[in-house]
């Protein structure tokens, strides 16, 4: 039961914020609303919260330490996780996409000015890295490919997904993936990259060992996609419906009908939650048999 009330705490707070991380302890979740980061203790779901920057949208974990992107101001918030104080706030640029942590460094893009701001963690210290050629920049991943750390960057404008080595930031580096319309931001699960595609209605699925993309036809209007052991679960809002991909064949092995329009997708073990905004309906699917539990209000 603790896990279900969580989850609606969850929800609701994720109509005031973005993404959230937890330890072993606690949960951290960005307030855009109240400009704080709202602490949650596990075990009781007792919540706190710590003063931060203008608009919270995001918050990662290095260490010891949280790092809170805030949208409104440009700057991100140093919190000390053992103590829940903020330490230090580093200035950026305004409307920069959220903190990204990799083998303990830090990237930022910024979509404003095309450029790519890598932060030392320990240090507070930014760099900033050349201009790109791109039209809508939405998201930035890194993930490490055989010996290499590589940064995927989405660019909504251009239809695809630029990539370059995070030993060299030059923007004469860049090469692309091409994708669908639309393209949200670059989930990695099991060595692969997906990208949920609205405007198409497709999800590309990419070979990151070799930057080859296939793309699966899912519906109309997907808007969230999970993962659960070899499969792919994507909400499709305007088909009222919820797809499943089998992720070793890249093909749909079923689709779940919905009472409205899916937006939202979260698993807990062996469930998934579907959260639809409009009616605030959450219809609660068994991972293992595909079927609908139960629709709940």
């Amino acid at each position: 039961m603790r896990h279900i009330a969580l989850f609606f705490l969850m929800f609701c707070l994720w109509t005031a914020a973005y993404a959230a991380v937890s330890t072993q302890t606690h949960m951290y979740v960005p307030n855009a609303k109240e400009n704080c980061l709202v602490v949650i203790e596990l075990a009781t779901n007792a919540q706190s919260k710590i003063p931060v920057g203008k608009e919270p949208v995001d918050v990662v974990i290095d260490r010891v330490k949280g790092f809170v992107t805030n949208k409104g101001d440009g700057t991100i918030t140093v919190v000390d996780l053992n103590t829940h104080r903020v330490l230090e706030t580093i200035n950026l640029k305004f409307g920069c996409l959220p903190l990204v942590i990799h083998e303990h460094k830090g990237y930022v893009l910024s979509p404003l000015t095309k450029e790519i701001i890598e932060v030392n963690l320990d240090t507070y210290t930014t760099q900033i890295h050349g201009l790109m050629l791109a039209k809508n920049l939405i998201s930035l991943t890194a993930y490490k490919v055989g010996k290499e750390d590589m940064l995927y960057i989405v660019d909504e404008g251009y239809e695809d997904v630029k990539y370059l080595e995070a030993q060299d930031l030059s923007v004469m580096n860049l090469c692309t993936i091409s994708v669908g319309k639309n393209p949200q931001p670059l989930q990695i699960y099991e060595g692969r990259g997906y990208v949920v595609n609205q405007g198409s209605g497709t999800v590309t699925m990419i070979d990151l060992d070799r930057n080859w993309p296939t793309e699966v036809p899912v519906g109309k209007g997907p808007s969230d996609l999970k993962f659960y052991k070899n499969f792919g679960f994507v909400s499709c809002q305007e088909d009222m419906k919820i797809v499943v991909i089998d992720l070793k064949t890249n093909t749909i092995i079923k689709e779940i009908p919905t009472q409205s329009s899916p937006f939202y997708l979260t698993l807990d073990h062996d469930k998934g939650y579907s959260v639809t905004l409009e009616a605030c309906i959450i219809t609660v699917i068994d991972l293992n048999t595909f079927e609908i539990k139960k629709n709940s209000k």
